[in-house]
C-alpha cells in the first residue's frame, strides 16, 4: 500500500509541475480530417481522408475514386505500417480487398501534422518498401 501512495504521489507531483510529456498513440492522432496531395502523372492533385475511430473514408479529386474502410495500425513497427479492408468503393471488385501501406506522422516546418501513406493496390499482400517505392502510391496528408 505504501508502494502504491508513493507512486501515485510521486505521479500527482509530475503531472502538477508539468514535468511529463503524455505522446498520444498514433491512432488518436491521426483522427480527424486530413487534405491530401500527391504527383500523379507529372500533375500535383488533391484528396481527402477522414479518419473516426478505426474508420477511414477517403476521396480523390476525381469523384468516381473513393474507399470506404476499416483499419489497422502497426506502430511498432519500422516502418509503421496500415493495413485497411475497404468495405466500400465505386469498383465492386476492390470490397472486401486489404491495403497494405506504410506511414508516417510527422510535423511540418509549420508546426502542421502530417501523414505520408504508401501504399500498394487493393489486393496486393506485399506492402511498399518505402516512401520511394516506385510501384506503390504515396500521399501526403496536412491536418484540416
Amino acid at each position: 500500500m505504501k508502494t502504491y501512495i508513493t507512486i501515485l504521489s510521486g505521479l500527482l507531483f509530475a503531472v502538477l509541475t508539468g514535468c511529463t510529456t503524455v505522446k498520444l498513440a498514433d491512432a488518436d492522432t491521426i483522427q480527424g480530417t486530413w487534405k491530401g496531395q500527391e504527383l500523379r502523372d507529372g500533375r500535383v492533385t488533391y484528396s481527402w481522408l477522414s479518419i473516426v475511430g478505426n474508420e477511414l473514408e477517403f476521396r480523390a479529386v476525381d469523384r468516381k475514386e473513393w474507399y470506404k474502410a476499416t483499419f489497422t495500425l502497426q506502430e511498432n513497427t519500422d516502418p509503421k505500417q496500415l493495413t485497411a479492408v475497404i468495405t466500400q468503393c465505386p469498383v465492386p471488385q476492390y470490397v472486401g480487398l486489404t491495403v497494405a501501406a506504410i506511414y508516417q506522422l510527422e510535423t511540418d516546418a509549420q508546426g502542421h501534422g502530417r501523414l505520408v501513406i504508401t501504399g500498394n493496390a487493393p489486393g496486393d499482400p506485399q506492402r511498399p518498401s518505402g516512401r520511394g517505392d516506385p510501384q506503390a502510391r504515396q500521399i501526403i496528408f496536412l491536418k484540416d
